[in-house]
């Protein structure tokens, strides 16, 4: 009897020291979980942490590779601003010799321009005295087949006038027909123009107020190496004798105004 009671204690005994150990062995298993689920968490935490360093080393080569092509750009652009400046300070220098060659074509055309009115002044000028050479000699043989008798004829005579210069005329003929004389007052033109018969008539006026032969009536005379047609009756209205050459040398025009 004592002996199963002793057995049961150390049944008793042992059943209680298994539920202890399968206690144990439970919270080991317990902790054994919370230790891999730390683990694990410790693993993730590393994998992110790992993707986190390879994102960063990535973005900072797109960093670098970014500051690098803005440094290229900028060093590009460096390059075309200085090329601008090149080109601006080419096209200056271009603008500045098109300037002076601009001031040089100026200066050449002026002095062109002078030349040619100087060499036409001289022409005129030679057209001029031609003209009174070939016309003015003839006139006192036209004025005898008119029927006049010419008593005196003066080329270039000059009257002095009151204020100390002096008017020119380039012929001054004096004529008589049917005991009359008259004053032929002629001015030689290489081409005739309106404009002419305005400046005869202010020396005729001048010839009449200062003239050495004022009392005589004044014949206005204009003779030309070249009269436009129209010209013609525009001078008979005035009362001005056209001459030119034609015939034997000279010819009247109009006649007729001296009648």
């Amino acid at each position: 009897m004592d002996k199963v009671k002793a057995l049961e204690k150390k049944v008793d005994r042992l059943e209680e020291a298994m539920m202890q150990l399968a206690y144990q062995a439970m919270k080991t298993e317990m902790a054994l979980e919370k230790l891999l689920q730390a683990q694990r968490q410790t693993e993730e935490e590393r994998r992110r942490a790992e993707e986190e360093r390879r994102e960063f080393w990535r973005s900072l080569k797109e960093l670098k590779e970014a500051q690098q092509r803005t440094e290229e750009s900028l060093k590009a652009l460096s390059e075309a601003h200085k090329e601008t400046e090149k080109s601006m300070k080419e096209f200056q220098r271009k603008v500045e010799e098109f300037k002076k060659g601009i001031e040089e074509f100026k200066r050449e055309t002026q002095e062109s321009f002078a030349m040619l009115n100087r060499k036409w002044a001289e022409l005129s000028e030679r057209l001029g005295t031609l003209a009174e050479d070939i016309l003015a000699p003839g006139i006192p043989y036209l004025l005898e087949r008119l029927g006049y008798r010419v008593r005196s004829m003066w080329t270039n005579e000059k009257v002095k006038l009151p204020d100390g210069t002096s008017g020119e005329f380039d012929a001054v003929a004096v004529a008589e027909k049917g005991g009359k004389e008259m004053l032929f007052l002629c001015e030689v033109k290489s081409k005739l123009r309106e404009k002419h018969f305005e400046q005869l008539k202010n020396q005729c006026r001048l010839y009449k107020e200062h003239g050495i032969r004022q009392n005589l009536p004044i014949v206005p005379v204009l003779a030309a190496l070249n009269i436009p047609e129209h010209l013609v009756n525009y001078a008979s209205k005035r009362g001005v004798l056209l001459i030119k050459m034609g015939g034997d040398y000279l010819e009247a025009l109009n006649p007729e105004v001296l009648n």
